[in-house]
């Protein structure tokens, strides 16, 4: 049976609404550095040169490879030796208007997948990698759209009774990690440990659009390697259309294909660092942005003052970073 779906529609509220609508944590990266600092009290970003999400590699990396695409910007802030990046996005005048977005992606993915136990009380799932690439260690952020585990599952059994054995006021559903240094954020701890090779990317293509540059170039990114993938006609996904599997061997064709691209992008981000670490002398607040006109594009770096927070200052000297 073909599976037959309808277009993912997004309506964002109109400016009286927005009041009513919720407001965005203001430290972007502070979720990242919590969840890390709960897998490992030790973690520090005192070795990492950049600290970023998937979509800012993303946009460089386009740049890089001279596609033409949107101009974009990307706020960045130095803090130690660690530049850390993320997109800029005026919320409040981006939510001012109602727009429609249409396409199956959404749908797709809902179709596919199934929720593990009690539904959970978010609206993602993202997931911190950290890599080498040319001269620079990495953290990368990104949505994971699912996963199947292929990992050896810890016995339930012997956690459950493990659990049961605790006081009640030790059960792992809500810490807050060192009074004095407490974060106001809620962590939970819920669900169960899964391997980065049990990541799943789920993307859905119009069956014309036989490119698969841009969804290479993101696995590549994040370093997933599993993918599933639907092909449809107006909405109408075939059995025979949907690619299930690793990418492995496609993404060594590929990688082999875009050395250039890829060594471009290297030395662009590299350059990018350079250039924040000698203007921002150990500190300082930059805008990366990508202009563009009818005779190309420039990407030019500015100082920026005030603008979103990345971190708090108490989880910044956490991290050996103050």
């Amino acid at each position: 049976m073909p599976l037959v779906l309808q277009p993912d529609a997004i309506v964002l509220a109109k400016a009286p609404e927005l009041a009513n609508c919720p407001k965005l944590y203001k430290f972007r990266f502070e979720a990242l550095a919590q969840a890390c600092l709960k897998l490992n009290p030790a973690f520090s970003l005192q070795d990492v040169d950049i600290l970023c999400g998937l979509n800012n590699l993303r946009k460089i990396f386009d740049f890089a490879s001279g596609k033409q695409g949107k101009a974009f910007r990307i706020d960045a802030e130095l803090c130690g030796g660690t530049v850390m990046m993320t997109r800029w996005e005026h919320m409040q005048e981006s939510m001012g208007q109602t727009s429609v977005c249409c396409g199956y992606g959404r749908g797709f993915e809902m179709a596919c997948t199934s929720q593990e136990g009690q539904p959970a009380k978010s609206s993602s799932h993202h997931r911190v990698v950290s890599y080498s690439l040319g001269s620079l260690n990495l953290v990368v952020q990104f949505e994971a759209d699912a996963c199947d585990c292929r990992c050896q599952r810890v016995d339930e059994k012997a956690q459950s009774a493990a659990l049961d054995s605790m006081p009640v006021k030790q059960q792992p559903s809500q810490c807050h990690l060192l009074d004095h240094l407490a974060s106001p954020l809620n962590v939970v701890d819920i669900g169960k440990t899964h391997g980065s090779d049990c990541m799943i990317e789920i993307k859905s293509r119009d069956h014309k659009n036989k490119n698969s540059d841009e969804i290479m170039a993101q696995m590549w990114l994040s370093g997933r390697r599993r993918l599933y993938l639907g092909r449809h006609i107006r909405g109408r996904f075939d059995t025979n259309a949907v690619y299930e599997g690793d990418i492995d061997p496609d993404m060594i064709v590929w990688q082999r294909q875009h050395e250039g691209e890829i060594a471009s992008f290297t030395g662009l981000l590299e350059q990018i660092r350079q250039k924040i670490s000698a203007f921002g002398d150990g500190g300082g607040r930059f805008a990366l942005v990508c202009e563009r006109d009818r005779t190309g594009s420039v990407l030019k770096l500015w100082r920026r003052e005030g603008g979103q927070d990345l971190l708090r200052h108490e989880t910044l000297a956490r991290l050996q970073l103050r």
